[in-house]
């Protein structure tokens, strides 16, 4: 990630839109599948906060605290492409903490405050 530095010109940094899932992921519409678990997530979630540390980022935006695999059942009526975010809260569909969640909660870096 420190190759944005070369690119920033000492603008503020942040991220957006990021996550990882925390369980296994398949799409059979794409052929696709991820093998994933909650460590996978937590080891994702502290290289991210540690680099966005390093690199004096603003803040980090996690897409989605919570997974929704009620609203991809329903509303969103299981569409192929809204399943790759499905499984990637720091929480589960019963609201279960996934291991690790809190480096995502308490970690030093969730909002500096600086505009």
């Amino acid at each position: 990630m420190s190759q944005i530095t070369q690119f920033s010109q000492n603008k503020l940094l942040a991220i957006s839109e990021t996550g990882w899932i925390g369980e296994d992921l398949e799409i059979d519409d794409f052929q696709y599948s991820e093998s994933s678990d909650s460590s996978k997530q937590a080891a994702y979630t502290e290289m991210l906060l540690q680099a966005v540390e390093d690199l004096d980022m603003q803040c980090v935006i996690w897409w989605t605290v919570t997974d929704f695999d009620n609203l991809w059942l329903s509303q969103l009526a299981q569409d192929p492409i809204a399943k790759i975010w499905k499984d990637i809260g720091f929480y589960d569909e019963n609201q279960a903490s996934r291991k690790r969640c809190r480096i995502g909660m308490t970690g030093s870096v969730v909002n500096k405050g600086r505009r």
